[in-house]
């Protein structure tokens, strides 16, 4: 239904999912340790610098993926599927 015609619009059947607190610690712990990372790409820069940078930014970036996706329940899969 429209509201701006002043008519309430219907609730939706779905349930909606807020983050947790411990999600958003987690997330938080990410984006310090991926800017904590990001201190190697000061100064002179060498093959190995970069090598370093890109191997931990992986494993970081990894671990961030896989427990998104461990915690999201819309990102498992079904048992019918």
């Amino acid at each position: 239904m429209d509201a701006a015609a002043g008519q309430k619009p219907e609730p939706h059947d779905s349930q909606e999912r807020h983050a947790s607190w411990l999600e958003l610690f987690f997330d938080l712990v990410a984006v310090t340790a991926v800017a904590q990372v990001a201190h190697l790409l000061r100064g002179d820069l060498g093959p190995s610098d970069l090598g370093l940078y890109a191997l931990l930014f992986l494993a970081l970036w990894t671990a961030w993926i896989m427990r998104r996706r461990t915690s999201t329940p819309a990102s498992s899969p079904s048992p019918t599927s």
